[in-house]
């Protein structure tokens, strides 16, 4: 598994600069007590924008025709299982539109379509913890994990329940807890995804 910095993340703390024409804000690492997790390709998900275009271009390969299109979502963090990769998208300083209600939490997603494709639970978990990793080293620890689910009604299976018990398990492991509370039309975390 490897950590890769989209060119826009940078070393200074700024918007990216494929946000034109969104809201954003700037905020401080005390002011977000939560993760947001996200799944790419449920029904009602919304992928990245570029990502798998991105890391193409990072292995040398051409992108074909029919890639899953990405819709410029601002999560700070995704999981890409098919390139093992980690892409820190955007600095956890700039909130931007990804969860609903979730959009104070670091947004994090993983790049795929499941169930459908494979889950490497070994992987994710090791993502999981590079990104906690990665955060912390910024200064933002939040201490809550939370769902897209949560936060809208119309993502009753962000992230589903295969992601969920993983990223449930290694953020106990990690010492976070999970946010059982709901925001807007959003729902609670169903007992059939608990681990």
């Amino acid at each position: 598994m490897r950590l890769v910095e989209h060119p826009d993340w940078g070393t200074k703390v700024r918007p990216p600069k494929w946000w034109h024409g969104r809201r954003w804000w700037k905020r401080s690492p005390e002011s977000v007590k939560h993760w947001c997790w996200h799944q790419t390709e449920v029904l009602g998900g919304i992928a990245a924008r570029d990502l798998e275009a991105y890391l193409e271009r990072l292995h040398g390969h051409a992108v074909e025709p029919g890639k899953r299109q990405r819709d410029g979502v601002p999560y700070a963090y995704v999981y890409s299982p098919r390139f093992e990769a980690l892409v820190a998208l955007t600095h956890p300083a700039w909130c931007g539109y990804h969860g609903n209600g979730g959009n104070k939490g670091i947004g994090i997603a993983i790049d795929a379509s499941i169930p459908g494709e494979l889950l490497d639970v070994d992987a994710l978990a090791e993502a999981w913890g590079m990104a906690i990793d990665h955060a912390e080293g910024v200064g933002f620890k939040p201490s809550l994990i939370t769902s897209h689910r949560q936060h809208s009604n119309m993502r009753g299976g962000d992230p589903g329940a295969e992601v969920w018990r993983v990223v449930e398990l290694v953020g106990r492991e990690l010492g976070l807890r999970v946010d059982e509370g709901t925001t807007g039309s959003g729902r609670p975390i169903p007992e059939h995804w608990r681990p």
